[in-house]
Formats: C-alpha cells, structure tokens, sequence
C-alpha cells in the first residue's frame, strides 16, 4: 500500500534493499515544499537503507534553502535519528545540496566515509567534523544542542588540534580534559594501545599525588596560592615521569623546592 511517499513494508527489512523510495507524480509538488520530510526522506535512507528516486534527489537539492525554515530544534531532532542509524553514510552521500546548507563549513563529495563510531550522533559529527580540520562548535551553536553537548564538542575539537599520542602527552590530556573526554578522543583517532596503558598507568590527577594541600604546608610551604602552584609543579613532575608518586620522593622534592623558592627571611 502506498502511503503518501512512502510504500509500506510488509515483507520484513531484508528486503528494504530492493525497494526505492520516490514521490507521487500528484504530490511532488507538495512534497518539495515541505523542507522538513527532506531530512525525513533521509532519515529513512539511513535507517532502512532505501534509495530515493532521482527526481526525489533533484527536488530535494532545489528546495534545500528552506531548510532554513525549520527550527534548529527540529533539524537536530531529525539529524540525531539520521546519524545514529545504521546506513548513515549512504544518507550522507547524497543531497549534497542540503548536507552543504546545514553544514556549510564541510566539503560534501559523492561518497562520505563514516569512521566505524558508536550510535552517537553528537560523537559522529564531531568525527565528520574534525576529519576534515574543521571547528565543529559552530554546528552545534546553529543547532542549538544543550550545552553540555557544546562542551563536549570544543574539548574534543581542543583534544584533536592537540593530537596527544605518548604517554607524557596522554596524560597531560588526562589532566586537561579528563577521562571520559580522552576516551571519547581515542574512538576518533588511532591511539597506540601500549602507550594508553602506560598513560593510564601513570598519574595526571591532583588527588592521585600521594601529598596533600596539608603536608606542604606543614614542610614549610605558605598558605594559599603557592600550596596550589607547587601542587601542580609536583603533579607535573610525575606526568612527565619524573619523580615517582611516592610520599617519600614528592616529600623531598617539595622540601627542595620550599627551600628555593621561599628561603627563610
């Protein structure tokens, strides 16, 4: 039975691969006008993988500025069920006139590759994002996620320009960005398992220092700002493999450095 522009599927999935999805010749018309089953029509190639008749892909590139139209709201609402499906890349391959009116900032060829990523939409567009060397933040700006989203973008932009790949600079990513942030990294690009263990391995954590706030003060360190800043000089030391997180190695060298920096009188 058809339904609008869809044909209803009665047979089961394994045979979506036979099926083309198009539009009435008597509805087209209407169709096109209606920016939004634009990315619907999408969103069941991606889910389903359906190919769309090219008078449907013709229509849809010449009406992709009224995607302008809808709420931001809506197009991610949309756009998160698009990337998240399983023939993702297949959706992102054609229309390259409306991936190029959301996402302007990418360059948009015949055959888009989408690294194997989890069902994350957030995660894969970041991915499509920073593969091509671009700042993803205004994307998520324009599409108006949550903030929490938009923090998740920058660090993850942040991580990639930085692109840590030994222990030293692992942990120091740790420190900067944290755990789940350098996990999330790791999905994005390759990262020598041996040194991500040897990252782990090591500290890049304030608590993880085996000294506390209280110890240098009582080794004669003053209050305040400077128990901090020697905190973090310690904490470094260890990042980069240079003095061992023990009491006894970070207690002698806090006692070094007190004495250097605020000598008695």
């Amino acid at each position: 039975k058809r339904v609008g522009a869809l044909f209803r599927v009665c047979c089961g999935r394994s045979f979506s691969t036979l099926i083309r999805l198009g539009v009435l010749s008597s509805r087209q018309r209407r169709r096109c006008y209606d920016a939004l089953r634009i990315l619907r029509a999408l969103r069941f190639v991606a889910v389903l993988g359906f190919s769309l008749e090219e008078q449907t892909v013709l229509a849809a590139q010449q009406k992709a500025e009224l995607l302008q139209n809808i709420s931001a709201e809506r197009i991610w609402s949309e756009l998160q069920k698009l990337l998240e499906a399983p023939f993702a890349p297949k959706a992102l391959s054609i229309c390259p006139a409306v991936w190029r009116q959301l996402f302007p900032e990418l360059q948009w060829g015949e055959k888009v590759f989408l690294k194997a990523l989890p069902a994350d939409a957030s995660l894969r567009l970041i991915w499509l994002y920073c593969q091509q060397e671009q700042n993803p933040q205004p994307a998520f700006l324009r599409l108006r996620t949550s903030r929490q989203e938009q923090q998740r973008a920058a660090a993850l932009w942040g991580l990639w320009q930085r692109k840590p790949k030994s222990a030293v600079q692992l942990r120091y990513a740790l420190r900067d960005f944290g755990l789940q942030r350098v996990k999330e990294y790791r999905l994005l690009c390759d990262i020598d398992p041996a040194e991500w263990q040897r990252a782990k391995q090591g500290c890049w954590e304030l608590r993880q220092l085996s000294i506390g706030g209280q110890q240098l003060i009582e080794l004669g360190c003053p209050k305040g700002k400077a128990v901090g800043e020697l905190l973090g000089q310690l904490l470094s030391l260890c990042i980069e493999g240079k003095l061992e997180n023990t009491p006894c190695a970070l207690q002698l060298e806090a006692r070094r450095r007190i004495k250097a920096q605020f000598p008695e009188g």
